[in-house]
């Protein structure tokens, strides 16, 4: 996956030969990179001859922000397929608040958005909550680093469990640590 960032054609490639390997096992991401604004059209064409696909962005990795104009392209071939966009979010960061896809889902209304680690931070859940009660294509992803205790809980209580998706971080992170935090959730209350 880090490929994607360095090269984001390689990982693009990387990502089609195994979701087309075992097509019963994977999805794809489609990953774009701001800075080949010129490039982003032409790649999304490139990698969408296989279906099915997201796209994948990280603002903060990228250092720009997922409302830049460089993302426009994007944003607009999205909108024009009706594509999910999965977006790496961190609250209070200047690329990738949850607060900046507000805006975006307006603009883009047949994009569903989902908030990668729902902002990762407490700063950044609120945000993130305050967005998927506005707005209804996003959504809050349970994919993180940290095991905030009852976070799970917080997110079903405030939005609802259809607006909550489970995911890893795989291969950085071990899969049975998220599925911890849903099953240790399932325990306590009744999704």
């Amino acid at each position: 996956p880090m490929v994607s960032f360095s090269d984001y054609r390689l990982g693009n490639d990387l990502a089609k030969r195994v979701a087309e390997d075992y097509p019963s096992r994977f999805l794809r991401y489609i990953m774009i990179n701001p800075h080949y604004p010129k490039e982003i059209e032409a790649e999304l064409e490139r990698c969408t001859i296989s279906r099915p696909f997201l796209i994948k962005i990280h603002p903060n990795t990228h250092s720009y922000p997922a409302n830049g104009p460089n993302y426009r392209a994007m944003w607009n071939w999205a909108n024009q397929n009706e594509c999910v966009v999965l977006s790496h979010t961190w609250g209070g960061d200047k690329y990738s608040d949850p607060l900046i896809f507000d805006q975006l889902a307006v603009e883009y209304p047949k994009v569903k958005i989902i908030l990668g680690h729902s902002g990762a931070n407490w700063e950044g859940f609120r945000h993130s909550i305050e967005v998927v009660k506005k707005r209804e294509t996003v959504y809050l992803d349970l994919t993180m680093s940290f095991a905030y205790f009852g976070l799970v809980e917080y997110f079903v209580k405030e939005v609802g469990s259809g607006r909550i998706l489970y995911g890893s971080d795989m291969p950085f992170i071990e899969a049975s640590a998220g599925l911890g935090k849903v099953a240790y959730a399932l325990s306590l209350i009744h999704i």
